[in-house]
Order: structure tokens, then sequence, then C-alpha cells
């Protein structure tokens, strides 16, 4: 809040006088809180620089402190996500408060001939409204003269075309780094020689350029720490160099909403999401299951040349990618249990990193062992059926073992309606070794009792081993009955099916909408129609 006091004395008195008469002549008075005046909108004002913004031949060692002064009282918000140096120091200057200005220490041995600049963003502000002055920057050069180009440009979202805003913007002088088409790893091995950075609005102004030819790249930063994470920044880089001296001229006003500068821009940055560098590896094996193993990779897409078990003959396994990157491998043993060995010992061939991150070919041993583990419940049930064999045998009866239940496992529903679109889906625990279709049977009992034979067939998943489909000409016109007889479904673990059951009605059509799209796309281009929920999730 901001006052104004009169200058002469005579005014002084007088108002001291008013205000003693007017006390003195009213016995009582109105009590209320004085208003104050119309509320500070404005940011603090720089009254002095020492030594001066843009100063030049600044020492390397040495250069002891600068010091910016206010027409007010002044405080610091957000300071490590706004303030920032270009180009990057390796020890970041303290900014403190003293006064009515702020102290800026440098601790960092500075470049020869270089323009630095100290971006405040918005992180001063005035003490008492907290009105932020934005985009304050103070400049000084270790050489003879400061880079004066300017460059402008704008960063999106490549996906949704949004502007990105508050994201880095790193020059690198093409001259001094490598140009490698194959793999872009300049934001990895080299330092930018200059940073700008975007608005709220994602527009840039990078100021400070030599008229030399640049390459750009954009960074988000989510973490504050100036570097680039793969997998959780976003980042957006052009193609080819560019010199500010070379583009075309742009327009720059001060966007009175915002309260920052801004332009046209001259480059467009198209940001992304990459994903996070792995170092590929064979991290982990186990074998769950005596019929099946657990290859876990510690990068997606793993290129495998061969695997080879001892004791199992060539092609007595199945291969199945538990994820979508293929980091993670089943192997499924397809030969009879009796013949499976407690432990299998084996190799794998495949691509590993080595210690510069070069995949290299290398093969390594396989050891996996399972061994059955009886959990209480079958210990009961074997100690029972043990003293019921004994009694029969003191008693001098025969004793027959009861059959157990078979251990072929299955997700299927036995009742319910059906979505003629999606059909039935079942999933089993193991791959199948064999399904006998013939055998199965679907029947349709209509509203006249009489029952009609339907045409059924199993098919496979493309992307999903265990999982099968139940495909039929599905019609609301009664209720279906598929039967599948004991012995028809049989696993690679030897497990075969009992008897299987199930009855379903189809879905009213009622329940259902039809929905027609007009697609008129160009010629020679390929299209997907995709139907979202609400959520965004991919329905069709």
């Amino acid at each position: 809040m901001k006052f104004i006091f009169p200058h002469t004395l005579s005014v002084l008195r007088a108002v001291v006088v008013l205000f003693f008469a007017s006390a003195f002549f009213s016995r009582c008075a109105s009590m209320m809180v004085p208003t104050g005046g119309p509320r500070d909108t404005l940011p603090p004002v720089i009254v002095n620089m020492t030594p001066d913004n843009f100063s030049t031949d600044r020492p390397l060692v040495g250069h002891g402190k600068i010091y910016i002064e206010f027409d007010e009282f002044v405080q610091l918000k957000d300071q490590q996500k706004e303030f920032f140096t270009s180009p990057q120091m390796k020890k970041k200057p303290t900014v403190t408060l003293r006064g009515r200005g702020i102290v800026i220490q440098l601790r960092d041995t500075l470049l020869p001939n270089t323009t630095y600049a100290l971006n405040f963003g918005s992180a001063l502000r005035d003490n008492n409204e907290g009105n932020p002055l934005h985009s304050m920057r103070y400049v000084f050069s270790t050489g003879p003269e400061i880079d004066s180009m300017i460059l402008s440009g704008y960063t999106a979202d490549a996906y949704k075309a949004d502007s990105v805003s508050k994201t880095f913007i790193w020059f690198f002088p093409a001259d001094s780094v490598e140009d490698i088409a194959e793999y872009d790893s300049t934001i990895f091995k080299y330092k930018p020689a200059v940073i700008a950075r975007a608005e709220n609005n994602g527009i840039f102004i990078a100021q400070n350029l030599k008229p030399v030819p640049y390459r750009v790249y954009a960074v988000q930063d989510k973490n504050d720490n100036q570097l680039y994470e793969p997998g959780s920044d976003q980042v957006g880089f052009l193609d080819g160099t560019y010199n500010p001296a070379a583009l075309p001229d742009f327009a720059m006003w001060y966007d009175s909403l915002r309260h920052y500068v801004s332009a046209e821009p001259q480059l467009y940055l198209r940001m992304f999401t990459d994903r996070a560098f792995r170092r590929q590896v064979l991290a982990q094996s186990e074998r769950p299951l005596q019929h099946k193993a657990l290859l876990y990779f510690s990068a997606p897409h793993p290129q495998i040349d061969s695997i080879w078990f001892d004791s199992i003959p060539e092609g007595g396994f199945i291969v199945d990618p538990q994820t979508v990157g293929r980091d993670t491998l089943a192997l499924w043993f397809t030969v009879p249990s009796a013949q499976l060995p407690d432990t299998l010992r084996g190799s794998v061939t495949y691509f590993k990193h080595d210690s510069v991150n070069v995949l290299r070919r290398v093969t390594e041993p396989l050891k996996l062992s399972w061994r059955f583990i009886e959990t209480k419940e079958q210990q009961r049930e074997r100690e029972k059926l043990e003293r019921e064999r004994r009694r029969a045998e003191e008693a001098g009866e025969e004793w027959t073992e009861p059959k157990k239940p078979s251990p072929f496992a299955f997700k299927l529903p036995l009742n319910g309606e059906i979505n003629p679109e999606n059909h039935l889906t079942v999933d089993f625990d193991y791959p199948l070794a064999r399904l006998d279709s013939a055998a199965m049977l679907l029947t349709l009992l209509k509203a006249d009792k009489s029952v009609e034979d339907v045409p059924v067939r199993f098919v496979r998943d493309t992307a999903l081993l265990r999982r099968w489909y139940v495909r039929a000409p599905w019609k609301p016109e009664g209720q279906y009955t598929l039967t599948i007889p004991a012995g028809a479904i049989t696993d690679v673990a030897g497990f075969t099916n009992d008897s299987i059951v199930g009855k379903y009605t189809v879905l009213d059509p009622e329940k259902f909408a039809t929905v027609k799209i007009d697609v008129r796309g160009r010629e020679g281009m390929q299209y997907i129609v995709q139907l979202l929920d609400g959520s965004g999730s991919l329905k069709q």
C-alpha cells in the first residue's frame, strides 16, 4: 500500500489544527476502519542495480555480489522453480533479501567471453500484495560485448495440440555438438549454451543468442532439476539448425492480460513423452509351476536368438509373451509331467547391453527348479484318506481311493446373457494341447419348445495364448445350451476337463443402438475410427 505525504510544514500544521478542532467540538465521534485508498496492483519497480545491468568484462572469479534495489520491500516466491541461469551454472547462485532489494551471490567459476542471464521468472513480488514482477532478467558478459540476437517460438503438446507452459528451451551451437542421425544424444551429453523458458501460453522469446546456427530442443523439466528425464518429462526437437540472424523478423507486444511480453513464433516445437531408457538384461527367471517358467527382462522387446534345455526335446515348450513389450516371457512345457525333472538346466541367447550401453549377443545359463509343496488343505485330505485306508485294511475290507477332482481350470460363465458382438470368452490356466470341437454341442430351445442344433466353433485370441472365443450365430429367439463333454479339452499339463454345461440367452436388441458415421478422408490416407466411453477408454 503506497501513501503520499504533504511536503510543507504549513499544510501539516493546518491538518493537525483541523483534526484537534473537530475533536474538541464533537462530543462523540463515529468509529470506522480507514479504507487506506485503492488496492496496490503494481509490481515492484527497479530503482538501482549494482553493478549495472548489461555490464561487460566481468571477472571469471572473485566476481563479488550483485545488488538489485526496488521502490518497495519485496519477497521471493517459488525461487527453486522460477529462478534459472543461462547458461546453467554448476553451483546455482544464492538469492537473499536485504532491505528493499535482493543480493545475488555468484558461486561458480564463469566461462570466458560468455553472456550470462539471471532469469527470475515471476519469483520477485512486492511484499504487501504479492504482485509479481514478470520476466525480470539481469544480464552481464565476461567478454567485451553482450550477445544480442533474439528468437521466438511456440511449444505445444503433439497429441493434444495444447500449449505446454514453463518449458525450457535449450540452444546448442551446431559446431559444438555431434550430429549422429541414428541416435540424437545431444541433450544427454552436452550442456546448452543458452536457455530460455516458455510462458504460460507456450510462447518463448530466447534472448542473448549469437548469430550462429543452433540446434534447438524443448524440455518440460517436471522435477525442476534442469535435467531431461525420459518417461517423465516431455521433449521436443527440430531437425536441422536455426540461425537467429537468418530468420525473418517477428512482432512482439506486451500481453496486458498475462502481464508479460509475447511474440509471433518463428519456431514450432511439438512435444511428446519419450520412453525412459532401460538397459537390457535378463533380470530374473523362475519356475512357479511344473509346466511353467518365467523369464523377466529389464527392458521391452528383447532380441532373443534361442532358448535351450538339456532335458526337453526341441519344440517341447511354447513361448508366451505376458506383456505388450514382451519383457516378461512365459515358457509352457508341453512334455508329460513324468518326463519333467525337478530342475531344468539350459541357456538363453539374447542381446544384452554392455557397460557402455551397446547391445551385444550373449549366452547365459538357465537353472529352473520346481518342487511340489503340499498345502495344509491337501495335507489334511491326504491324512484323512490314509486313515480310511488303514481302517479298511484292518477290517479286511477292500478300499478304493475316491476319484480326485480334475485340476483342469478355466473361466467361463455358465449362465447369463450374451452380447452377440462379443460372443462367449473362456480363459484357461494353461495353453491347450488338444481341443475336439466336433464333440461340442450348441442347441437352441425355441419358444415353441422345438430344439435346433446351432453351428459353433472355438477361436483362439490372436494375442492371448490361453484365451478362446465361443462363436455362433447368436439370435434372441430362445435359450442356448452349450455342452462340452468330458475329455474334449486337454491342456499342456495333461489335465482334461470334466463335463461342462452352460445355458445362455441373447441380449434384447432394444438394449442396443446403431451408430452411423460418415467418414470422408483424403485419398491415399489410412484412418482408424475408435469408439470411446466417457472416460476415454477404447470400446471398439
